[in-house]
């Protein structure tokens, strides 16, 4: 085995040892437990939380190991990764292309939305596609890419693509079009090299630019109903883009509005209060951090599972399946199963030892009326739109700071969208729109605020829960916005006592972000 390969296996298996072992004594000490009774089981409970916590720390250092390590070294799989990102780059390249072209108001305010110029963008894509490829030399998918980053970039393109005397250039068909394209003289450029363009490279920016390129430098009389086909779409995209725009500008002024009559409102009750009113319903804190951990444990188990049975299979079939080309079946069994096992340690662990009838007084605490549910929905959902916007645009006028959120499910929604992959939307937007809000809205305002709340009082809660609740989405990037959405959910709750108003207000949030996908994202 070659020494870079040994040096990225070493970290998985010391991870996946110090894995095994601290979820085998996590599970012996819960085992211990259930036979245990008094004094002797309360501490077998804690050793098992300890390990329990470890052990979920640990699966979650697994996303830190290097990526090869993790892959088991397929060069291919991550040769393919490379090349898919780049073409995502291509499709945010046709993004930038249309909002060059936006009018006036929009364009100032995608301006102050953060979204980078052309140039800016080009050159970025440029940047990675080439440490990919020095990653993956000769890849002939990456060369093609860099070749047409590069001539959009106003660069000499012979050393990517070699020329005709060079020993060591790669024979391709798809390559050897791009040499006579943007090498050779235009009178040499043959109608071959523009049905190879067409036929070989994928939909998308690559496509378009050099087919572009090719009908300028040939005259083609193909140019002007490609340009007017390119026009429309572009056309069509800004529409929903300007819409999308004017729906946001208007959610804001609600959301102000919003806000300045909660602080109103607030400071009108407070001063007015006799007493100070009652705290939320709170449960003991071994039942709902075990809840917790049963999710965590559960994703985790079942992840670790899926990927030992693919291996077995495999090792029995000599076949060679990924995960990775399985993402869809593993993310549905995962996820159900964890929410499943979650909803029911809060019914065995929660709902019944407190004594709560049912489910739909676990929920709302406070019953309302439903009128008075709807505005209370709209008004969290444009505050939270308000706020988050007036984040980004602060975010924005400091440099160095990333403004855009890119956690996992958001990226994965953004390549279903690009790829019209029908299937995975539907899983997503059951996941992201539906399932999502409703576990989180328990975990981290129904079993968690109550708790440090009693704790520590309502401010402290308010912070802990919302810096939790960032961290539980894995976005560095996004920390900011997703503490601003919990800190908002942490007080609509503390005002309504009501989980099915946090969860509606959770989901229409989500159900915006997925619409705003939609819209701008190119297909």
């Amino acid at each position: 085995m070659p020494a870079n390969q040994l040096s990225q296996l070493i970290p998985l298996l010391i991870w996946l040892l110090a894995l095994f072992l601290v979820g085998s004594a996590a599970l012996v000490s819960g085992f211990v437990s259930l036979v245990l009774s008094g004094q002797a089981r309360t501490k077998a409970i804690d050793v098992f939380f300890v390990l329990s916590t470890l052990a979920v720390v640990l699966g979650l250092a697994g996303n830190v190991l290097p990526h090869d390590a993790l892959d088991g070294g397929n060069k291919k799989s991550l040769t393919q990764k490379s090349v898919h990102d780049a073409d995502h780059f291509g499709n945010r390249l046709t993004e930038y292309t249309y909002i060059a072209q936006v009018p006036q108001p929009f364009d100032f305010l995608i301006a102050i939305d953060g979204s980078p110029r052309l140039d800016e963008a080009l050159k970025s894509a440029e940047t990675y596609v080439k440490k990919q490829l020095e990653k993956y030399p000769n890849n002939v998918d990456l060369i093609v890419r860099l070749a047409i980053l590069e001539h959009e970039n106003k660069k000499d393109v012979s050393k990517v693509l070699g020329d005709d005397g060079d020993e060591g250039k790669i024979a391709n068909e798809l390559l050897d079009s791009l040499r006579i394209l943007y090498t050779l003289d235009k009178e040499k450029i043959t109608p071959d090299v523009g049905r190879v363009l067409e036929n070989k490279l994928p939909k998308g920016w690559y496509r378009d630019a050099a087919l572009q390129y090719f009908y300028k430098a040939t005259k083609s009389t193909a140019l002007g109903p490609f340009l007017r086909d390119k026009e429309k779409l572009g056309n069509e995209w800004r529409q929903k883009l300007e819409i999308a725009y004017v729906l946001r500008s208007i959610f804001c002024c609600i959301g102000f509005i919003t806000i300045f009559r909660f602080i109103f409102l607030a400071r009108k009750e407070q001063a007015e209060a006799t007493v100070l009113p009652p705290e939320p319903r709170y449960f003991p804190f071994r039942n709902w951090y075990g809840c917790a951990l049963a999710l965590f444990y559960t994703y985790l188990v079942t992840g670790v599972a899926m990927a030992f049975c693919f291996g077995l299979w495999n090792a029995l079939t000599h076949s060679n399946w990924q995960l990775s080309s399985m993402v869809m079946i593993v993310n549905s069994i995962t996820v159900f199963i964890s929410a499943a096992v979650f909803l029911l340690c809060v019914d065995v662990f929660i709902r019944r030892p407190a004594g709560i009838g049912s489910w739909l007084t676990f929920l709302a605490e406070r019953s309302i009326r439903f009128r008075e549910f709807i505005f209370t929905v709209l008004g969290g959902f444009c505050s939270m739109v308000a706020v988050l916007t007036l984040l980004r645009i602060i975010l924005v006028a400091v440099p160095g700071i990333p403004v855009t959120p890119s956690n996992a499910t958001q990226s994965q929604m953004i390549d279903a969208l690009s790829a019209a992959n029908s299937p995975m939307i539907c899983f997503l937007i059951i996941l992201i729109c539906i399932l999502g809000p409703f576990l989180e809205e328990i975990l981290f305002r129904g079993l968690m605020y109550p708790w440090i709340r009693h704790r520590v009082g309502i401010l402290w809660a308010i912070v802990a829960t919302s810096l939790a609740f960032g961290l539980w989405h894995f976005d560095l990037a996004g920390l900011g916005y997703y503490f601003a959405m919990g800190v908002i959910l942490n007080l609509l709750f503390q005002r309504k006592r009501n989980l099915l108003v946090n969860f509606a207000t959770h989901a229409v949030w989500n159900i915006w972000a997925v619409l705003w996908m939609v819209a701008i994202v190119v297909r």
